[in-house]
């Protein structure tokens, strides 16, 4: 996998239909007609992006949050950020 360049902002793509359901977010990229299921963990993610944020910005907010050090938060993050770019969930814009 490669490594997200320094500078580049996190944001949610405009191509989703979501619903909530419990903790649990259901989403539907439209183009594509994919749903994709978001645990908590992902659904915070998906709320946090709603505006454009950075891998360390994201993942301050994120070990704020839930009991994980920085350096986990990033590789898993980042991992789960390359997953919904490529499933169009998730797009990556030049800061």
């Amino acid at each position: 996998m490669k490594k997200m360049q320094e500078g580049v902002l996190i944001s949610r793509s405009d191509k989703m239909i979501e619903i909530n359901h419990d903790e649990e977010l259901i989403a539907l990229q439209i183009d594509t007609s994919k749903f994709h299921m978001f645990n908590p963990v992902a659904n915070r993610i998906w709320e946090i992006v709603k505006t454009p944020i950075s891998l360390t910005d994201l993942c301050t907010i994120l070990c704020d949050e839930f009991d994980i050090d920085i350096a986990t938060c990033q590789i898993d993050v980042e991992e789960l950020v390359q997953y919904l770019v490529n499933e169009k969930v998730i797009i990556l814009i030049d800061g």
